[in-house]
């Protein structure tokens, strides 16, 4: 089975519904909000851009700007945040692919990427939203790659004169790796946005759409409960009654394994995505990446309470929360019993 980094690894493409953008505009036009609440790094072009630079793979990552909202990530409330969805508006013309990457400064002009979404298919003409969750750090840089064919145009930057311009180099450096950027792209600045998160108990997701307990890194569930699905918004992506993927999934067999007293759970999704057993007090968290629809299974392993009745009376009860969020999508939740052996 094939992991990835992050969400929203696929190349399919949403553009954002009405009311989505409308509140994203009005992020936009507010600037900052309040300390601890989610953020807006980055700017979008006006209108609908022109071609503004050429083919990929190439990398930008815009350090700085003479004015308007920044690209890098600022201090929030929290030591911890992350990045939960991204936008960009697309030029004219289908064809399109783009990826955005999260930058950090190692030494003058060389930076490391610590996190990317995509490469995505976009929907020229329109804004294009993307969930995603990249856990980041203060002074980290927003950017993106162009992915296009040598014979399609994509609207990476947009004209901002005297502008220092994003920084530029040619390849398509991967997560973890570094690379020392050639050029400053003056007159310019990169036409992307991405929304920033606090992230008060540290496990990596958003606070405010992705976690529904921010005090307790050990669920995104309710608090107090019996656990919770990893990632309890949305996520940035969009929901299905708006026109985004199919979030429904079924669960198939489940296979026990009664020598060791535990089960992998199959479970049948739509597409490409994250799937994720919530840990709780009676189950170990698991997780899968989906590359595509099929099944996938999710290893059941008791702890706490329900090891000890496993292994002192040879059974015992869980309960599997299972969380499936597809490729752009918002998540859903729904849970299994299961019944654990051991002999």
């Amino acid at each position: 089975m094939t992991r990835r980094p992050g969400r929203g690894m696929s190349k399919s493409a949403r553009t954002l519904p009405a009311a989505v953008l409308a509140a994203l505009t009005l992020s936009l036009t507010a600037g900052a909000s309040s300390a601890g609440a989610a953020e807006v790094i980055g700017q979008l072009a006006p209108g609908t851009p022109p071609a503004a630079c050429g083919v990929g793979p190439s990398d930008f990552a815009q350090a700085a700007v003479s004015s308007g909202n920044s690209y890098v990530v600022p201090a929030l409330v929290t030591e911890s945040s992350v990045i939960t969805s991204w936008r960009h508006n697309a030029a004219a013309g289908e064809g399109q692919t783009l990826k955005m990457k999260i930058w950090r400064v190692v030494s003058g002009l060389t930076y490391r990427v610590v996190g990317h979404d995509g490469p995505r298919d976009l929907t020229g003409g329109a804004l294009n939203g993307f969930g995603t969750r990249i856990p980041v750090q203060p002074g980290d840089v927003l950017g993106i790659n162009s992915q296009n064919a040598a014979d399609v145009d994509n609207a990476c930057n947009f004209s901002a004169s005297g502008d220092p311009g994003p920084l530029g180099n040619f390849g398509d450096t991967a997560d973890g790796a570094e690379t020392t950027f050639i050029t400053n792209v003056n007159n310019f600045r990169i036409n992307a946005v991405a929304v920033l998160e606090p992230d008060a108990d540290g496990d990596g997701f958003g606070d405010e759409t992705q976690d529904q307990c921010p005090t307790d890194a050990s669920t995104q569930g309710p608090c107090g409960g019996d656990g919770g699905g990893g990632g309890g918004g949305d996520a940035g992506g969009v929901p299905p009654e708006e026109g985004g993927p199919s979030n429904d999934f079924s669960f198939g067999k489940v296979k026990k394994n009664k020598r060791k007293g535990t089960a992998k759970l199959t479970v049948n999704v739509p597409g490409g995505g994250e799937l994720e057993l919530a840990k709780t007090k009676k189950v170990k968290a698991d997780e899968e990446s989906p590359e595509a629809a099929g099944k996938e299974k999710l290893s059941i392993k008791p702890k706490g309470k329900a090891k000890k009745k496993l292994n002192s009376k040879g059974k015992a009860k869980v309960k599997a929360n299972v969380t499936y969020t597809p490729d752009g999508g918002t998540p859903n939740t729904e849970d299994k019993k299961i019944k654990l052996v051991k002999r």
